[in-house]
């Protein structure tokens, strides 16, 4: 088994001659070989095509097979990280969360420099900013049904996204409280009844001075339930992983998080492998809890398959992580830390079937657009880090239309904005990722700069945080 490397939003292409070396690089000429035989046996075409948000949304990867016995490898990657198969069990891809910046030297002579992402730190932050579980959804997938990948390595720390949005979903059950059922038990009273009485162990006596003894099943409302049971299971088991994440990888936030959850089950018991339910029936009506017991059965599956002392030699199932939705969970984190008491922030605000990223009212805005108002969108585009003042027409248009939309404006009213500025051009700003090492790490509204190509348009670049050198193996 070989598996390929790749850097986000780059194709890959390989002809068999250079595939094959790539393959044997690590001194294994034979297995590379085979694999090499294995794909010139494939049909030209597609080899692979993976939608993880369904087939109307991007792939996350593109492989193609092009010629015949001297074929070309193309392999083309878009807005994901992660691993998975080409061909299952022969040969993998990977695509690492990095990003190649070309620029100029003094010499005028072009260079390039490659960044490397700190997506777990992207996700500690959003973890510290406590957001609904809602929030996390379309942001990471994988299939527990899937081979896992031996040695696949755990690139983005995949285990600890599928757990950060485990707890946040199970904080949501909690803080509404957890599901109380009437449930039966067996229990011996003396001389009274209560509930049921169980006839047949009641005249099974060992013994006559046992006669006034009454076997009965009284039913009570408890939260010690089959549900809730599966669910500290889980929470149990991801326990487990996350003490097998390796230190440089352990999250403060994740952990604190997982403690106050488990608080939330201290009255529910705990059960192991041979007594946990093998079969939890949900309720539909209780969304949460159907979501969260399907979760459940991700995170034993990914128990399954264990871990390894070094992050690049782990076993991991095939997994996706979408890095626009990161990035706007990212920067609303940056923006909650950012503002005031007073201001007000709406995140993907559904209004009339439109979805905005953000909603604005925030002082800090008004000596940039003359306003405290603004529709805010999260760009995941490097372009916007080349050309410092010009916004893409499509872009443009989109988040015009999101400022021009009457429900918005609606919806500012109630946050105080006067009907006299529904005439004028609401601001615009579009929020973007930059590599610039003297850009912060934070939220700087004296950072924003006006468009050159698009009326009432600002930009505003939010640094990307880079791995630090620990959590490299």
């Amino acid at each position: 088994m070989k598996i390929l490397e790749l850097f986000e939003h780059k194709t890959l292409e390989l002809t068999r001659s250079a595939l094959l070396e790539q393959l044997s690089a690590d001194g294994n000429q034979e297995e590379a070989e085979r694999v090499v035989e294995t794909l010139a046996t494939h049909r030209n075409g597609e080899l692979r095509r993976v939608h993880p948000l369904g087939n109307d949304q991007p792939a996350a990867i593109l492989v193609e097979k092009l010629g015949g016995e001297n074929f070309t490898l193309r392999i083309s990657s878009t807005f994901f990280v992660g691993i998975d198969w080409i061909i299952t069990g022969v040969l993998a891809v990977r695509v690492h969360p990095k990003i190649e910046k070309v620029f100029h030297d003094k010499n005028s002579e072009e260079k390039s420099q490659t960044f490397e992402i700190d997506v777990l730190g992207m996700l500690n932050k959003i973890v510290a900013a406590e957001f609904d579980s809602i929030h996390y959804e379309g942001l990471i997938s994988y299939s527990s049904d899937a081979m896992p990948i031996p040695k696949g390595g755990d690139a983005i720390g995949v285990r600890q996204f599928l757990i950060a949005e485990y707890l946040a979903l199970l904080k949501r059950i909690a803080r509404k409280g957890l599901r109380r059922q009437y449930v039966a038990h067996q229990e011996i009273y003396k001389r009274k009844l209560r509930g049921r009485i169980l006839w047949s162990k009641t005249f099974s006596k060992p013994s006559a001075h046992l006669a006034d003894r009454i076997v009965c099943e009284p039913v009570g409302f408890t939260r010690d339930t089959d549900e809730n049971q599966y669910l500290k299971a889980g929470l149990r088991a991801a326990g487990n992983i996350l003490g097998k994440i390796p230190s440089g990888l352990k999250s403060k936030e994740i952990r604190s998080l997982f403690q106050f959850v488990l608080a939330a089950f201290e009255e529910v018991s705990d059960t192991d492998e041979s007594t946990r339910p093998r079969f939890v029936k949900t309720n539909p009506v209780f969304k949460d809890y159907s979501i969260a017991i399907e979760m459940t059965r991700r995170i034993f599956a990914m128990e399954s398959v264990g871990y390894a002392r070094s992050q690049n030699s782990a076993t991991v199932l095939p997994h996706w992580l979408y890095m626009p939705k990161l990035f706007e969970l990212y920067v609303y984190s940056l923006i909650q830390s950012a503002i005031e008491p007073e201001d007000k922030v709406a995140y993907h605000l559904n209004v009339g079937k439109q979805e905005l990223d953000y909603l604005l009212s925030i002082q800090a805005l008004e000596p940039h657009l003359k306003t405290r108002f603004a529709i805010a969108d999260a760009k995941y585009k490097m372009i916007y880090d080349k050309d410092l003042s010009s916004i893409a027409r499509d872009d443009a248009r989109q988040i015009s239309g999101y400022a021009r939309f009457a429900p918005v404006h609606e919806k500012l009213y109630e946050w105080g904005m006067s009907k006299e500025l529904s005439r004028t051009l609401l601001p615009c700003l579009v929020i973007h990722p930059t590599l610039n090492p003297s850009a912060p790490l934070s939220i700087d509204f004296n950072q924003i700069r006006s468009s050159k190509n698009w009326l009432g348009f600002w930009l505003l670049g939010v640094r990307l945080p880079e791995v630090p050198q620990a959590h490299i193996d």
